[in-house]
């Protein structure tokens, strides 16, 4: 090969020019954005520490709201809530963790929170000295577009124990929306707001929010009564809804969360107070129907008269019924024998009475009986 200096040097300067568009690529590709990711096996290895929860099993860090109508009790219900996490008190019957809680009530005057924190104290035993430098309150405050998010930002940073905030009402602190807008982006975005300065400091808050006028019957999920659009059950971390009729004094609490695994609760508010009927609402539910059916209480009258059993027809048992009340538990014979078979598993379970159809010389005939406890016990002398 003839030495070609020339040619030497067009080489060197092609492999300068490769070189330099490898190196502007490398570069770029370094500059390129990236999602920030991580393994999964590295996850599931990772050791998180537990979730805080101001009120057990009920209220966890995170964003919550509580939904229910006007006028209903939820101002007393967060008020309750705020006096017994300050205090470390019991809250609903479960534990709390005692810590600093801010309580944005911005529906009500100092007056009206002076009057209903005394008679909430009287009511539950706790008193000054347990929440005194524990609860921080106020009835004004900005909204999120005009500042709220920094203001509470701060009051979490200045306070190391806080464990709760509580905002009443969540409408108070959004602001007027313009109508030309996306609902489901606005509820998304501005609970959004909320739900990172929770996570930022593992802080709850609690948003006290509204319920539409549709009613349970004519919705399938009834936490469709939230006021808003769909964005707002898909943002929160832990949605409560509260539901009562006027004049009663039980209400529903039906909770459904991220990380609160509760069933629905039945709830009792008298005179400020709201104390727990039952942590267990359909099972609730269940037995108040049962003890309200008209056929029910005829079955456990009669056996009240004849505790050794009796054999009836449909017709006799609509006589009973009569002569009893002055009036029919049922229209007809056959709706009779359709309500009994109805109840029937249900008078064995709350009442150890065991329903039966029988023949009788051709005749139908619905046999009562009490179920003897322990019946195999009693014959073969073993425990079961």
């Amino acid at each position: 090969m003839t030495y070609d200096p020339k040619a030497i040097a067009l080489s060197d300067a092609a492999e300068i020019i490769r070189l330099n568009e490898q190196e502007k690529q490398q570069g770029a590709d370094i500059l390129k954005p990236r999602l920030q990711t991580r393994k999964l096996a590295d996850i599931v290895d990772t050791e998180y520490p537990d979730l805080k929860e101001p009120v057990k099993g009920l209220i966890i860090e995170g964003a919550t709201v509580l939904a229910g109508g006007s006028k209903i009790g939820k101002s007393w219900l967060a008020l309750q809530m705020c006096l017994s996490v300050a205090s470390g008190e019991p809250f609903l019957g479960r534990d709390t963790d005692k810590g600093d809680v801010l309580y944005l009530a911005l529906e009500d005057s100092e007056r009206r929170l002076k009057q209903r924190t005394k008679k909430l104290s009287f009511k539950t035993g706790i008193d000054q000295d347990a929440y005194r430098n524990c609860i921080d309150m106020a009835t004004k405050a900005p909204t999120v577009a005009n500042g709220l998010i920094d203001l509470l930002d701060t009051w979490i940073s200045e306070h190391k124990d806080a464990r709760l905030i509580c905002i009443d009402v969540m409408q108070k602190v959004r602001g007027i929306t313009p109508g030309n807008r996306n609902a489901y982006q606005d509820d998304y975005a501005y609970l959004t707001t909320f739900q990172d300065l929770a996570k930022k400091h593992r802080i709850a808050i609690v948003l006290l929010h509204h319920v539409n006028r549709r009613d349970d019957k004519s919705i399938g999920d009834p936490f469709d009564r939230i006021s808003g659009s769909n964005g707002i059950m898909g943002t929160v971390d832990t949605a409560i809804i509260l539901t009562k009729k006027r004049g009663e004094t039980h209400a529903t609490m039906k909770i459904d969360g991220r990380d609160v695994n509760a069933d629905d609760m039945i709830l009792n508010f008298d005179d400020c107070l709201w104390t727990v009927v039952s942590e267990h609402a359909a099972e609730h539910n269940a037995k108040t129907a049962y003890d309200a059916n008209p056929v029910v209480r005829l079955v456990k009258d009669i056996m009240k008269d004849r505790p050794n059993g009796v054999s009836l027809t449909a017709v006799d048992l609509m006589q009973e019924s009569l002569n009893r009340y002055g009036d029919y538990a049922t229209k007809t014979p056959t709706e009779t024998g359709i309500a009994l078979t109805k109840v029937a598993d249900e008078l064995l379970l709350y009442d150890d009475i065991i329903v039966e159809k029988t023949r009788q010389g051709g005749g139908r005939y619905i046999k009562l009986s009490k179920r003897v406890p322990c019946l195999d016990t009693l014959q073969t002398g073993m425990t079961l």
